[in-house]
């Protein structure tokens, strides 16, 4: 289900560290205590690649897939070679998203993948919709997008959906953990409050010191109801980040801050499904 999302408030909500792994050993065999480390304070899908978030309540998890839902549509405004009956990975730059686009912040997206309906609203009042499958309503959704921009886009973008595939900016199934601490920290160096929903993470971590995500590289954890991720890599940041929600334009030098202030462009980890599991708001997080 998809619920409001949280106030803006829960961007300072980062606390310290208020447990860890403790490991006890005897002669015949070693066993793990495993208390929380953080819980989650959000979740978060994208359904259109570029577009706004989802709040959801809660989610089912399946290995090596990403988050359900999440970047299962994007508008594609220069040729990638995309055959739509079989879509695959293909970078960023060629579909419309935030770092090249800021102006689509403005636009509110929601999708019902039950029936394939796409609404898209600005400032509260229709801008597109209709069920992506039907041809008629597809084309009206790709042509209010290329009027959308002044100058309107050279040639009018192709929605594509992804079925199995979704248009995440990495090629493996991976979800993404924002640590709302570490958005704290950034905040204080980049001249003001940062919605954490800029950093387009499927969870928010509260709990964790600022930066300790970056200490859960190569570990496994498990959240929730059985679901167990295991961490890959940090994540460098882009200029989506310094792009306002509401008002699509740039306000904040998040990437400059970033490199000056910390010697890196990073911010959150993803990680990969290993086993399955449902996980919600307020579920712990422990390091396996």
């Amino acid at each position: 289900m998809v619920s409001k999302p949280p106030e803006l408030a829960l961007a300072r909500a980062g606390r310290p560290l208020y447990g860890a792994r403790h490991l006890t050993d005897s002669s015949s065999h070693r066993t793990k205590t495993m208390t929380s480390i953080a819980k989650i304070a959000a979740l978060y899908r994208f359904p259109v690649k570029g577009l706004s978030a989802e709040n959801l309540d809660r989610v089912e998890l399946a290995p090596d897939r990403p988050l359900p839902g999440d970047r299962a549509i994007a508008l594609e405004f220069r040729d990638s070679g995309l055959d739509p009956e079989h879509p695959e990975f293909r970078k960023k730059s060629y579909f419309l998203q935030l770092a090249l686009f800021p102006a689509l912040a403005v636009l509110k997206s929601r999708f019902d993948p039950a029936i394939g309906r796409l609404e898209i609203t600005r400032d509260g009042a229709p801008f597109a919709e209709g069920i992506i499958t039907d041809a008629a309503d597809r084309e009206r959704i790709e042509t209010a997008f290329q009027n959308f921009f002044d100058p309107p886009l050279p040639r009018k973008p192709r929605l594509i959906a992804g079925g199995d595939v979704q248009f995440t900016d990495q090629s493996g199934p991976l979800i993404s953990l924002i640590n709302l601490a570490t958005v704290n920290a950034i905040a204080d160096v980049a001249g003001g409050p940062l919605d954490p929903v800029r950093f387009r993470g499927n969870l928010t971590l509260e709990g964790l010191e600022a930066w300790a995500e970056n200490d859960l590289v190569g570990k496994r954890i498990a959240i929730g109801n059985g679901a167990v991720l295991e961490v890959e890599k940090r994540i460098d940041r882009c200029a989506a980040t310094e792009v306002d929600l509401e008002t699509g334009v740039r306000n904040r030098p998040v990437i400059a801050r970033l490199r000056e202030t910390f010697g890196h462009i990073d911010c959150g980890v993803f990680a990969r499904v290993v086993e399955p599991g449902a996980i919600a708001p307020g579920d712990p997080l422990k390091v396996l």
